[in-house]
């Protein structure tokens, strides 16, 4: 005895209402993944649930992600491996004002060259913190030995 199995078919609202989301969603994930309706302008069952739970897998699968890039992050932080940018720039901003005040007030230097080494100086914390390339040619200079130093 053979038994027929009836397909069921949905439309957006039906499937909205069923799987407990708005029409406007499942219409995107729909659009998204290029899901096709049927010449009835129904989708079936297992297209509604690829709109819906793939979308879903992906979600989690994006956040498990982002989850273990923080920790990641954190633990080579705790490690030592690197460094926090905001906490390295804050510390050398106290050294760096520093030297800014002993060539501002050097009397062994003329207020052109003062004006020039502050120049440098600031070019090359943009360089190191802003990541572009120094303007000034004595930073660049500078900035090229360094690298080749280390």
């Amino acid at each position: 005895m053979s038994r027929k199995t009836k397909l069921i078919r949905w439309t957006l609202n039906a499937a909205a209402i069923e799987f407990g989301c708005s029409v406007k969603t499942l219409a995107g994930q729909i659009k998204e993944y290029g899901i096709l309706c049927g010449d009835d302008d129904k989708w079936s069952t297992s297209q509604i649930c690829q709109a819906i739970f793939d979308s879903s897998y992906e979600q989690r699968t994006r956040l498990v992600r982002e989850q273990a890039d923080f920790k990641a992050r954190e633990n080579a932080l705790g490690r030592g491996e690197v460094v926090n940018v905001d906490e390295f720039a804050a510390r050398l901003k106290v050294p760096l004002e520093a030297m800014k005040l002993c060539v501002i007030g050097s009397l062994n230097i003329s207020q052109s060259e003062k004006d020039e080494i502050l120049l440098a100086l600031a070019d090359l914390w943009r360089a190191v913190f802003d990541d572009k390339a120094p303007t000034n040619p004595k930073a660049r200079e500078a900035l090229k030995a360094a690298k080749a130093k280390s």
